[in-house]
């Protein structure tokens, strides 16, 4: 894979990205949430939807008990909210061909609008990191240093964490400087199988 330089980010690369996501609180959200589900090559995935715009993406939590998909149970503990699926909403079905594109090597960007909650440096962490180009990575080092704050490995490390929308927003692109893979919300096997993907190197679950 493609490791590329720690250079910061052009301010007005940087200005475009921050405000080409939507952004709000929590609190404004209703009671309860729409969400879909997509069975990809690796795992199925939750969409949640605000108004209109893809709010959250996760590979859906394993019951212990069943090994069976929990599809809705990280997006309604990162939200606080009740979900309900929808067949047929056209934010979903947007993100689902997207995505069906992407896993046929036929889409390296996505077009589907977003919408995030999160603290002004979380956004600034989240949209830095959609200036990894598809393939390459990156380290917790060149991110600090990309948004001008050198010595905030820890923070961007923390802040990548907290990313809603993995895959789209791609903090699986983000690797230790050693280039070892650390922390991923969805699993290090997914996050693996990500890069590999990207890599063109076949799924070894």
């Amino acid at each position: 894979m493609t490791i590329i330089n720690e250079k910061p980010i052009p301010y007005a690369e940087f200005v475009s990205s921050f405000e080409s996501i939507s952004y709000f609180n929590k609190q404004e959200m209703p009671d309860e949430l729409l969400y879909g589900v997509y069975e990809s090559p690796i795992g199925l995935i939750t969409l949640g939807i605000y108004e209109n715009a893809l709010c959250y993406l996760s590979f859906a939590e394993i019951c212990e008990r069943t090994n069976l998909p929990l599809p809705a149970k990280k997006l309604e503990n990162f939200y606080k909210k009740t979900a309900k699926l929808s067949d047929n909403h056209p934010i979903i079905n947007q993100c689902k061909k997207e995505l069906s594109e992407y896993f046929q090597y036929q889409r390296q960007e996505f077009t589907i609008p977003l919408a995030l909650p999160g603290t002004f440096f979380q956004r600034q962490v989240w949209a830095s990191l959609t200036h990894i180009p598809y393939g390459s990575t990156i380290s917790y080092q060149m991110q600090a240093a990309w948004i001008h704050n050198e010595k905030g490995m820890r923070a961007v490390g923390t802040a990548n964490g907290a990313n809603p929308i993995a895959l789209i927003i791609p903090c699986h692109r983000v690797i230790g400087k050693n280039g070892h893979l650390t922390g991923y919300a969805g699993g290090l096997h997914i996050k693996k199988a990500l890069l590999d993907f990207e890599n063109r190197i076949v799924f070894n679950l």
